[in-house]
């Protein structure tokens, strides 16, 4: 390891050692950082025990706003720093301060040498850090543009997802608009046949309904004709497939007429509506009838020969 040592009379001359020490053959063209030792009594160094048990950050402020009260000022602004430490069991404070004007020469220096100044420490104060206030400024602004930087390149990133995914959706929007547009066509025929297969199913079942309604006329005008007896016949006949059916009509007797629809299968509960009125008719005399009769057409009713 190379060691050299440099005399500097006042501040003054403080970058210029520095650049020499930079230019020094021995240490080649690999010197880019600078980290600076600084000894007694240069560096002022305290250790106290009677610091209220504040946080580390509040312990700092504390220091720096009464640094007169705990180092040698001498009408110089001071750069301090403090540390928590635990000695013997017991928790002290570290203080240290050093001469803003020192460090800011240091920096100077480091600067017209084409250094990096990395860190201003005591010789005795591990944790401690003494760099000057342009430097913390400095870095402070350096670390305010790194982050800008790197929200600008978020936000531009978060844009162009943004942008990409708009655009994907315009894309896939279309494709499906025109996939929808491509099977409407079919899709209507295939409605316009399910319609038609309603239809055609709602006609069969109107011509099978009115086959019914024919079988079931047929079977009801069948069991009237076998109700009525040999010298009567009717007039009109009402059939109800919700109701009571009836027939009007003229017999030689009415009560012959109410005892054939009674013995008729497929004529429920027949009865004589009303009194039968005599009535002259093709030069004979009649009386002239109404029977009720429940609907031969529901299920239970059966014609006989």
């Amino acid at each position: 390891m190379w060691s050299g040592r440099f005399t500097w009379g006042d501040l003054d001359d403080l970058p210029r050692v520095l650049v020499e020490l930079a230019a020094t053959p021995e240490l080649g063209r690999d010197l880019r950082a600078l980290d600076v030792l600084v000894e007694r009594p240069v560096a002022q160094l305290r250790r106290l025990t009677d610091l209220p048990p504040v946080r580390q950050a509040t312990l700092r402020t504390l220091v720096q706003t009464q640094s007169t009260r705990y180092f040698r000022r001498n009408g110089v602004p001071l750069v301090t720093d403090a540390i928590w430490a635990h000695e013997s069991g017991s928790r002290v404070a570290r203080l240290c301060a050093v001469d803003v004007t020192l460090l800011e020469a240091i920096a100077d220096g480091a600067g017209a040498a084409g250094l990096r100044l990395e860190s201003v420490a005591p010789a005795e104060g591990t944790g401690l850090s003494l760099l000057p206030p342009s430097t913390r400024a400095a870095r402070l602004a350096r670390r305010r543009r790194s982050l800008a930087r790197w929200a600008l390149i978020a936000v531009g990133l978060w844009g162009f997802v943004g942008t990409s995914y708009l655009v994907r959706l315009g894309l896939e929007s279309r494709r499906v608009e025109a996939e929808l547009n491509r099977i409407e066509a079919p899709a209507a025929a295939l409605r316009a046949l399910r319609q038609e297969m309603r239809t055609a199913r709602e006609m069969t079942e109107a011509v099978a309904a009115t086959e019914r309604s024919a079988h079931d006329l047929t079977r009801s005008l069948a069991a009237v004709t076998l109700a009525l007896p040999d010298s009567a016949f009717i007039t009109s006949l009402s059939l109800s497939a919700l109701g009571r059916s009836s027939a009007t009509g003229y017999a030689a007797r009415a009560a012959e007429a109410e005892v054939g629809f009674e013995r008729a299968a497929g004529i429920r509960e027949p009865r004589l509506e009303g009194h039968p009125a005599r009535e002259v008719l093709l030069g004979r005399e009649w009386d002239r009838f109404t029977v009720a009769f429940g609907d031969s057409m529901k299920p239970g009713g059966r014609l006989g020969n």
